[in-house]
């Protein structure tokens, strides 16, 4: 088990991201009010992933419907948590918070129950994380435009997909 305090001002935001571990995660709000909104994996492509990352390039509070067609499709839900509240995030969900009031909270994350989903963590400290910092090294600018084309090519699939069905 792994504890972290979170402490956030008002109007603070966490981008849309998963945790790179796929730990699963309890978070209780001790102090202050914030919005989670929560997307699960399979929305992946929808939200604009970036390969060898977790993080997508879409702001969920001010969505741009025509820049980002995906997000007309992603299903997700949002909560307001407050004092005393804990909200449970699976492993590989999607998360996106803004502090509400200032205050604070504590996650309590655990690691991944089953081989995949714990080999998928690893993988993704390892192997995404030192090939996304070695590839920005290089050439950060022309990486992310790489980046960004592929979230782009993903949602047009899955956007195709969902039609077709």
């Amino acid at each position: 088990k792994m504890p972290f305090m979170f402490f956030g001002p008002t109007k603070s935001v966490v981008r849309m991201h998963q945790d790179i571990d796929m730990s699963y995660v309890f978070l209780t709000q001790f102090h202050g009010r914030k919005r989670v909104v929560l997307f699960a994996p399979d929305q992946s492509d929808l939200l604009y992933r970036l390969p060898f990352n977790v993080h997508t390039i879409v702001d969920i509070d001010h969505p741009d419907y025509k820049e980002f067609p995906g997000l007309q499709y992603a299903k997700g839900m949002s909560t307001i948590l407050e004092h005393g509240d804990t909200l449970f995030m699976p492993s590989g969900y999607w998360h996106h918070i803004e502090y509400l009031e200032g205050g604070f909270g504590l996650a309590l994350r655990t690691m991944a129950n089953t081989l995949p989903t714990f080999t998928r963590g690893i993988w993704n400290l390892s192997v995404l994380r030192t090939t996304d910092n070695v590839c920005r090294k290089f050439n950060d600018e022309k990486w992310f435009g790489y980046k960004k084309r592929v979230a782009y090519e993903r949602a047009d699939k899955a956007i195709g997909k969902l039609k077709s069905a």
